[in-house]
């Protein structure tokens, strides 16, 4: 069996079919591929690598920037948790846990001194100056606006010691309240337990010396200052003042309780 000239050509059509889809993707491939560099003239070539290196510019400026304030922050961390080592491995660690519990402990003994004499405006009256004092630290902090020392967990300013302050407002109108009956040992008592606060700021690394002096200072003034105030109120009207102190103390403790101690049992925990 001879096969014909039409069938010779039906049998030879799935092969000129393969071939010509070759050639089609080759010289499609051949024409969207871009001319090489090699090729073109050195004027075109010039231009196409400077093009092309200015591209890259914007993205090299901003991995090296990245690169910069990475070093940055590590630095600063470096320092940062090298002195807070330095600190922690300097003192053991109860002085850690014996700071964290000066507030509960002052806190304890305010309300002990207010409701043992229910009796008596100036517990109450005391409390509410203390709770005053704490705020105007907190207004004066800003003002002076004074970083802690470095490596201190906190990101308010340290100038001055709220601590240091406000035990000592504790402390010295305390004494003025009812030293005459607790004698020179109360007296030494108050005084001490104020310095031991205000000492174990500067132990941990949260406050300078300096800032623990200013809070003792202004904290005492403030505290005798009150002190001498609610006297003379005392004394030109007492139901008045004894109303005034405990409605104060009452609505104060509120505000104190919902603003500052519920830092206590989250961010301050242990501070």
């Amino acid at each position: 069996y001879v096969p014909s000239h039409k069938n010779a050509q039906m049998n030879m059509f799935p092969l000129r079919l393969f071939v010509a889809i070759l050639l089609s993707l080759g010289f499609g491939t051949a024409w969207t591929t871009p001319r090489p560099i090699i090729n073109l003239h050195p004027a075109q070539r010039f231009s196409r690598v400077i093009s092309s290196e200015c591209s890259k510019l914007p993205r090299l400026t901003s991995e090296m920037q990245n690169m910069q304030n990475r070093d940055t922050r590590g630095s600063a961390l470096a320092v940062k948790g090298g002195k807070a080592d330095q600190i922690v491995k300097r003192f053991p660690p109860f002085v850690f846990a014996l700071n964290a519990s000066t507030k509960w402990i002052v806190t304890l003994a305010q309300s002990i001194g207010v409701w043992s004499r229910t009796h008596s405006f100036e517990g109450p009256y005391i409390v509410v100056g203390s709770i005053a004092a704490t705020f105007l630290t907190d207004v004066l902090k800003r003002w002076i606006n004074q970083g802690r020392p470095e490596g201190a967990p906190f990101s308010d300013p340290g100038m001055p010691s709220s601590h240091s302050l406000v035990s000592f407002f504790a402390a010295v109108s305390w004494m003025s309240t009812v030293g005459t009956h607790a004698g020179n040992v109360g007296r030494a008592l108050l005084l001490g337990s104020a310095m031991t606060v205000a000492a174990l700021r500067v132990a941990c690394g949260y406050h300078t010396f300096a800032q623990i002096t200013v809070g003792a200072i202004i904290g005492s003034v403030l505290g005798k200052g009150w002190s001498v105030l609610g006297s003379a109120l005392h004394v030109s009207n007492p139901n008045a003042t004894f109303v005034f102190a405990w409605t104060a103390y009452l609505f104060g403790s509120a505000l104190f309780i919902s603003k500052k101690m519920k830092s206590w049992i989250t961010h301050e925990k242990a501070l």
